[in-house]
């Protein structure tokens, strides 16, 4: 439930910044989606499963950054 929140607070606050970028955001989500399904599957084989979960828990880290960073920037 608390990873599937970042992508609609991500959305409303570029569309609070700039709204011609939530077509950007929804592009760029779906080619996160498509490749990170692939890489995870590469990365599973390569390494193991807890090699996935901690590259995913440090990007997932990296975007709750960025999003606290730019609404901090924001306002």
């Amino acid at each position: 439930i608390v990873l599937g929140m970042f992508f609609p607070l991500g959305v409303k606050l570029a569309a609070d910044a700039h709204p011609t970028l939530v077509p950007w955001a929804w592009a760029i989500n779906g080619c996160a989606t498509v490749v990170g399904t692939i890489l995870a599957v590469i990365i599973a084989i390569s390494w193991d499963f807890r090699g996935v979960t901690l590259l995913s828990l440090a990007i997932y880290a990296i975007g709750v950054g960025a999003m606290r960073w730019a609404r901090a920037t924001s306002h």
